[in-house]
């Protein structure tokens, strides 16, 4: 009789959860508390257009790189489309200033030295550095704890031509590599480049234009949605009944003799399992679903103390203009900062989607402004005042709007439809803490923290995706599922079955 798998959460993590054990053998099933799989994977429609609300770009996208196999598991790589941008941003400045950023690692070195002559040594250095980490990736087949002599041979084998310049990076934030270039203006194009990330390790920024140089770090065609939809799909082939029940939010996990023995869904309904796998929020599920029942106390010191990664705010825009000419990706420092209770936003990051087809009408543009918003600001006015709550959207969307049409004249008479969401927006919609986009904050003191898969005293339960590693990603999604699986088969004593047919 097959054993009987329950996930929570059909984001990346839960479905490819499913997909592993599926193929190896389970029954799976998967409660997702909205009416859609991908969590925070998602594309949203509205009155004819869509926007795009996570990626930006996906690891191992390029079959030269580890990871694509991953991608070929899940029905990712045979499913979509993945496009690379040769001008991957471009930095502009209301002022009048602007910087391209070239996917390509000389043609971005170019453009950076022409901004600051006298940094040419160390940005040749850096170029030098980045290019050593061009399609490095951690062994991810299986978890650390499977691991074998053979396994960590080949593991010091891969890491160890790297080790100079861990040895290097491994305490350098992206500001105290910043601060160490001589020109003032060249600081202030690297900082406003990534200006929600300062404290980010320089060796992870490092990884990202390796990948985007490498043509490794591409975006999928059709959107986030796309993406986690070419799982699903997968998942509903190999699966032996219809695996996924949408609007079915679970309240809590059933548990027997400290084993986990199933869920209840939050209209009462009772569902049992042999095994339990939480891809949802790691703080519910610890804390509320199980109450605070189980986990050791190192790791739930770490739930309450660790920082967890920015929030942002989303507005988007349904155009009626075609904006297929634009660069598809500006980060855009504004003159005058927008006040948003003690904190202001000077930069905005401005995308449209003309490259993705049904995205808008023909003519049209779908476009969308993000920025980094504090969510205990958004959600004390949901709380205690919602009509301030309402007023203050309004108001941001209001600013926004007046510069981008001093960026784009005429585009305020163009907008057909407008959507405004704030932290508590993807708090409420995904169920991810205090509407963090990825999870934790990965910075040099945390990037070295890793979380179990289980949570002490309870047995058959499991936790997979980005509250599991320290460096949130779908990506991270994906290897944790699979590896997840395959501590449930070493369990069962069962083969694990990763290769799609």
């Amino acid at each position: 009789m097959k054993k009987k798998a329950i996930i929570i959460g059909a984001g990346v993590a839960g479905l490819a959860s499913g997909v592993y054990l599926a193929k190896s053998g389970f029954d799976v099933q998967i409660f997702e508390k909205n009416d859609k799989c991908g969590g925070l994977c998602t594309t949203t429609y509205r009155d004819g257009y869509a926007f795009e609300s996570c990626l930006y770009w996906v690891f191992g996208s390029n079959k030269n790189n580890s990871l694509y196999k991953m991608w070929e598991e899940l029905g990712v790589a045979s499913g979509c489309d993945f496009i690379q941008f040769d001008e991957y941003m471009r930095l502009e400045y209301e002022k009048g200033d602007s910087l391209t950023v070239f996917s390509n690692l000389d043609r971005l070195c170019a453009e950076l030295k022409a901004v600051s002559a006298e940094d040419s040594d160390k940005l040749d250095e850096l170029l030098a550095d980045v290019r050593k980490t061009a399609n490095f990736s951690l062994p991810y087949e299986k978890p650390r704890s499977l691991w074998g002599l053979k396994d960590y041979i080949l593991f010091v084998k891969k890491v160890a031509p790297l080790l100079p310049l861990i040895l290097k990076y491994k305490n350098m934030s992206y500001i105290d590599f910043v601060n160490k270039l001589e020109s003032k203006k060249l600081q202030g194009v690297f900082m406003d480049l990534l200006s929600f990330f300062p404290n980010y390790p320089m060796i992870m920024v490092m990884l990202i234009f390796a990948n985007m140089d490498a043509g490794n770090a591409n975006y999928p065609k059709g959107g986030s949605l796309f993406l986690a939809k070419a799982i699903e799909s997968w998942l509903n082939e190999i699966a032996s009944q219809s695996p996924i029940a949408y609007n079915s939010p679970v309240g809590k996990i059933i548990t027997k003799n400290d084993k986990a023995a199933g869920v209840i869904l939050e209209n009462g309904e009772k569902h049992y399992a042999d095994y339990v796998i939480s891809c949802s929020d790691g703080y519910n599920t610890i804390f509320n679903m199980l109450d605070g029942k189980y986990g050791s106390k190192k790791m739930k010191s770490q739930y309450n103390e660790l920082p967890i990664f920015h929030s942002y705010m989303q507005i988007s825009f349904g155009v009626n203009r075609d904006m297929s000419k634009v660069h598809q990706f500006i980060v855009y420092k504004i003159n005058k900062p927008i006040k948003l209770g003690d904190s202001s936003i000077d930069v905005l990051r401005i995308r449209h989607y003309c490259f993705n087809e049904n995205f808008a009408p023909k003519g049209k543009s779908s476009l969308v402004v993000t920025f980094d918003s504090d969510y205990g600001y958004w959600n004390g006015l949901y709380d205690t005042a919602r009509d301030k709550y309402n007023a203050e959207k309004e108001r941001v969307k209001n600013e926004v709007l007046a510069i981008l049409n001093r960026r784009f004249e005429g585009i305020a008479e163009q907008i057909e439809m407008t959507d405004v969401a704030t932290p508590k927006t993807f708090e409420r919609f995904s169920g991810n803490r205090n509407g963090s986009a990825e999870g934790w904050d990965v910075n040099c003191k945390t990037l070295t923290i890793s979380f179990p898969y289980t949570l002490k005293g309870l047995n058959h339960f499991y936790m997979a995706g980005h509250w599991t590693n320290i460096n949130g990603s779908i990506m991270t999604a994906g290897v944790t599922a699979r590896q997840v699986a395959q501590l449930i088969c070493r369990k069962e004593k069962i083969d694990f079955q990763g290769v799609k047919e």
